[in-house]
């Protein structure tokens, strides 16, 4: 009999041994820091409906031109750079005609289909709660919540949250933002999941 029980409990005691321990805060906030510090904070820019090149045409009757505050928002991108903009006169009548400028590229970018406007950086501000190590896919993995602040802030960008450009979702130009990420135990430390290419579950 104790032959036959030795076995499982030999590899239940090895699995044990194979688990890695509880993180240090510490090291979450490292490798949380590592994944997200210095990435673009970014809002989509629906109240500019520029096409693929970063230009736009808009008639005085436009739909986006009809909500309140359009006009003052691409006044406020022409005032610090970002983008140039002009009224012509056309058959079907005045339209005012916008482009991106080379100093607008670097802050309004396309992702897939939508312009987006960056404007910071993402800085670790502190680790909420993780927790303790599980295996999944073969992977031993850690589940964080952590928050973090826009750092780096464009100083154009407080007239634009102002006129409602930025900060749509209510929150402040500097204010705290929540989010999760799943690490992963590595023979360098923990690391984030995107670094393994599929998403762990």
């Amino acid at each position: 009999m104790l032959a036959l029980l030795l076995p499982p409990l030999l590899a239940s005691a090895f699995a044990r041994a194979a688990e890695p321990p509880m993180p240090a805060e510490a090291d979450v906030a490292a490798a949380v820091a590592a994944a997200i510090d210095g990435r673009p904070v970014c809002e989509t820019t629906v109240w500019l409906p520029l096409d693929e090149d970063g230009k736009a045409s808009l008639a005085s009757d436009h739909f986006v031109r009809r909500r309140p505050g359009t006009d003052a928002r691409i006044d406020a991108l022409a005032k610090i750079g970002l983008v140039t903009s002009a009224t012509i006169e056309e058959s079907d009548g005045p339209k005012r005609v916008i482009e991106l400028t080379a100093r607008g590229r670097e802050y309004i970018r396309r992702e897939s289909i939508a312009w987006r406007l960056c404007y910071a950086k993402r800085k670790l501000d502190r680790i909420e709660v993780y927790t303790p190590p599980v295996e999944r896919e073969g992977y031993w993995i850690v589940r964080a919540v952590y928050t973090w602040r826009p750092s780096q802030i464009e100083p154009w960008s407080r007239e634009l949250f102002a006129l409602g450009a930025l900060g749509s979702d209510g929150r402040a130009v500097d204010g705290e933002r929540r989010d999760w990420i799943v690490l992963v135990s590595t023979n360098r430390g923990w690391k984030d999941q995107a670094w393994f290419g599929n998403p762990i579950k």
